[in-house]
């Protein structure tokens, strides 16, 4: 993994390009914080 041990932080990562960057990170293994405006947008891009 590529990312592995790295921490990212995100902003405007619950939508959009924003979203997609925050799944490829994670897939990476790396561990992703996501700073958004929108609680709940927020929360369906966890779930995903």
């Amino acid at each position: 993994m590529l990312l592995e041990n790295k921490i990212i932080f995100l902003t405007g990562g619950s939508t959009g390009i924003g979203q997609h960057c925050a799944m490829a990170y994670a897939k990476e293994g790396a561990k992703v914080v996501v700073f958004a405006l929108n609680e709940m947008e927020i929360n369906e891009t966890l779930k995903k």
